[in-house]
């Protein structure tokens, strides 16, 4: 069932509540279950043990958090609980179709599901880039996505024939420094990704 946000609402304490619903999952707590079949739509119908077994991670519970209080997306909760603060800092927010690509490709460096990371991209990546070479690198990226990671986005570049880049920051738990994620979009598909440490040498495929 759905709830109200607080009267004066505190994102600090939203996202805390989101983290303690990761942990509350891995405890296999029967009302977290519950809450998760009820706003996870990927889990809608599934049963305990099914979602148990689900890598449940940060965004997950995140989304769960969002939906729960009535918002589509953590993206949404999070500008309105901003706008309620005239102190907050101005966040850039990417469209949600280029929001939902970067999502799946989070969900398949964390699952290491290749046939899930080609869904969004184009032909020359799924070309540059075959399943051999997705295992190799998920190697070095993924203890980012197996952790209770953030994301923060931090703009966009559009280059030459409508090719924007856009740019996020990763910070998980145990790394010692946030992974720096470009992704290219034409045509509305991933045309170029890369993951780096900030202003080092790129993991991955440049276009």
């Amino acid at each position: 069932m759905q709830k109200p946000l607080p009267a004066r609402p505190s994102l600090e304490q939203l996202k805390k509540q989101a983290k303690e619903l990761v942990k509350s999952h891995r405890a296999q707590d029967a009302s977290t279950l519950a809450l998760i079949r009820e706003f996870l739509p990927s889990l809608a119908g599934k049963t305990d043990e099914e979602i148990v077994l689900y890598p449940f991670a940060l965004h997950d519970a995140q989304s769960v958090m969002a939906r729960q209080y009535g918002f589509l997306s953590w993206n949404q909760l999070r500008d309105h609980v901003e706008k309620l603060d005239p102190n907050a800092t101005p966040r850039f927010t990417p469209e949600p179709a280029v929001e939902a690509k970067f999502r799946v490709v989070c969900k398949a460096r964390e699952t290491n599901d290749y046939d899930l990371w080609c869904s969004v991209m184009d032909e020359g990546m799924r070309t540059g880039i075959p399943k051999e070479r997705f295992e190799l690198t998920n190697a070095n990226i993924a203890p980012w996505f197996k952790a209770e990671y953030t994301s923060t986005y931090m703009g966009e570049l559009i280059e030459r024939e409508n090719h924007v880049i856009h740019f996020w920051r990763v910070s998980a738990p145990g790394q010692s420094y946030d992974l720096l994620v470009r992704m290219g979009i034409k045509n509305d598909l991933v045309s170029g990704l890369l993951f780096s440490r900030p202003f080092d040498t790129a993991i991955g495929l440049r276009k």
